[in-house]
């Protein structure tokens, strides 16, 4: 968003200061000021944004990082910017936000975004249309078990988010039904432990955690949480934590096992009366003792997902929001139309219940060349892995409008970073491709307008598009059926850590995802890249997304063949 920039911020960070801060966000200490940023993950470059707000006093934008290519790049453009300032009277300094509304309105591509909420528009019986977050860990070592349950009640009890209920209520006189989140009273949360008759193997183990995970949250029961401990013996068990995708997104994952870990180590140390910690095979069921409720060093205060969704509407009718507002109102249509994707003109009734997914795997040495022609190209990898995939959807269907679905993480500040929540929000991006546009032109267009999209995150999109749409209801939202959807993720490790136990992640097989749209899904590991599709029988024909998704591998691939063209 557009500022001023004060006196004491006209010093700009050397080049040594954003290097060391970059070290720390990527943990590579062998990066130096060259390393590109497009080489790094989005939310590796919020976090630098975030950083240098709260450690170097530097505001500074998505944006404008990202086209600095690399930290010595940055270092000189807010040198150069540093040595203007000084150089123009107060209050006429340019920022780096600062575009004409004519710029963007000649763009070609438009956006749409709404509440998840608003998108999934769920019924009670729909819980298991949504595919969960979870993560589960064999322990290995003297796990105090009293320790780990007043850990869990700890971090449930300092976010409200985990203790919600989802009601849903239908308006008088509408048929349309809404969603209301309610939080339920009370820290108490369970920890299920399960202890078999027998040692069970790793097969057996599999087994349970897949079970685990699959089972649906009922969205009018509260918690959104659910952890399971499997005692294996007495130095051995197997962890597994689901949370609802309703109340979290994938750094929310990360943010609750990493106050698991200190809340653990806190109740863990806090002595019980003079005596050690309880073995692990004899850990009372019952709640924790005061002594474990209360360590004698309480956690720092958390960000709270409700105080952020309050700032976010007090941003919403200051400065920030008429910005973001304004920068909305040029990439929007000025009348909502029909979101419907090319898939819409596939959809068939085939009978067919089930629900369907397609692997397939990108080698390590594919991946790396991608990594580097993004790179080459000054893009980030989901933007150069989208334009691919729009391209494909393009040529597939030769038609000039394209419509997909993805999702974008706003944790562009230090109360967003830090929150347990649903932060991500789900962005219809719609271009309009002319004849002669090819696929260098596309990579570019989808990486300009994820920028901005970036950049005006200050405010939660529906109350943009409310006050652009004021007649919007849930009637004329986007129905989920008619949705082409496109992820992309890091497999990353989650940083759990208890002491004196070893901690190693355990596979667990992916639920089906029950959705009535079509998902691609693209996910980078240490071995290269997996591309999955998932949809429903009953909706789309497995022949079309079978040869749609081994279309969008071999474009990746550098098929020529297959690989998109120019369009005449």
């Amino acid at each position: 968003m557009s500022r001023a920039i004060t006196a004491d911020q006209r010093t700009a960070p050397t080049g040594a200061e954003l290097c060391s801060l970059w070290r720390d966000i990527v943990g590579t200490p062998s990066v130096d000021e060259h390393h590109r940023f497009t080489d790094a993950s989005s939310l590796q470059v919020m976090e630098l944004v975030v950083r240098m707000a709260k450690d170097l006093g530097r505001r500074v934008t998505f944006r404008q990082v990202v086209e600095a290519r690399c930290v010595a790049g940055l270092a000189r453009a807010l040198a150069a910017q540093a040595d203007d300032s000084r150089r123009r009277p107060p209050g006429t300094i340019p920022t780096w936000t600062d575009r004409s509304t004519p710029a963007w309105s000649d763009r070609r591509w438009r956006a749409a975004v709404q509440a998840e909420a608003e998108y999934l528009r769920l019924r009670e019986g729909d819980a298991a249309a949504l595919a969960p977050l979870y993560e589960a860990f064999r322990l290995s070592g003297p796990l105090d078990v009293t320790a780990l349950r007043a850990a869990f009640g700890r971090v449930v009890a300092a976010h409200p988010v985990l203790r919600s209920r989802f009601a849903v209520r239908v308006h008088a006189g509408a048929e349309d039904l809404a969603v209301y989140q309610e939080v339920v009273p009370g820290d108490g949360f369970e920890l299920m432990v399960v202890e078999p008759p027998f040692t069970p193997d790793a097969g057996l183990l599999a087994t349970a955690a897949s079970r685990s995970v699959g089972r649906p949250f009922p969205l009018h029961q509260a918690p959104p949480l659910r952890a399971t401990l499997v005692r294996v013996d007495d130095h051995e068990h197997l962890l597994v934590i689901t949370m609802s995708h309703l109340v979290g997104d994938e750094a929310s994952m990360e943010i609750l096992l990493r106050e698991l870990s200190s809340e653990y180590q806190a109740a863990y140390q806090a002595p019980l009366s003079g005596t050690p910690s309880p073995s692990p095979s004899h850990s009372p069921p019952s709640h924790p003792s005061p002594s474990h409720s209360s360590p004698s060093h309480p956690s720092p205060l958390r960000p709270s997902h409700a105080r952020w969704a309050s700032r976010q509407r007090a941003l919403a009718d200051g400065a920030a929001g008429a910005a973001a507002l304004a920068f909305w109102r040029t990439v929007l249509p000025a009348e909502i139309e029909s979101l419907d994707t090319f898939l819409t003109g596939f959809t068939e009734d085939t009978g067919d219940e089930g629900v369907h997914v397609v692997r397939m795997d990108i080698p390590a040495a594919d991946r790396a060349r991608l990594h580097a022609e993004a790179s080459a190209a000054n893009v980030t990898l989901f933007s150069f892995l989208l334009a691919h995939f729009v391209a494909v959807v393009a040529e597939e269907t030769a038609g000039s409008r394209v419509s997909v679905t993805t999702n974008i993480a706003n944790r562009m500040d230090e109360v967003s970073a830090g929150v347990i929540g649903m932060v991500a929000q789900s962005v219809v991006v719609s271009l309009d491709l002319s004849p002669g546009i090819g696929l260098t032109e596309v990579i570019g267009e989808v990486h300009d307008v994820m920028l901005g999209i970036m950049d005006h995150y200050a405010i939660p999109f529906l109350a943009a598009s409310q006050r652009i749409w004021p007649a919007r209801s849930a009637s004329s939202a986007p129905r989920p059926e008619a949705r082409i959807f496109f992820g992309y993720r890091e497999e990353r490790r989650a940083p759990l850590h208890l002491p004196g136990i070893t901690v190693e992640s355990f596979p667990v097989a992916a639920p089906e995802r029950r959705g009535s749209g079509v998902e691609w899904l693209v996910v980078e590991h240490a071995d290269g890249l997996l591309l999955e599709s998932a949809w429903q029988g009953r909706n789309y024909p497995a022949e079309y997304v079978h040869h749609f998704t081994e279309r969008f591998r071999a474009s990746l691939m550098g098929d020529e063949q297959s690989a998109p063209k120019e369009r005449r």
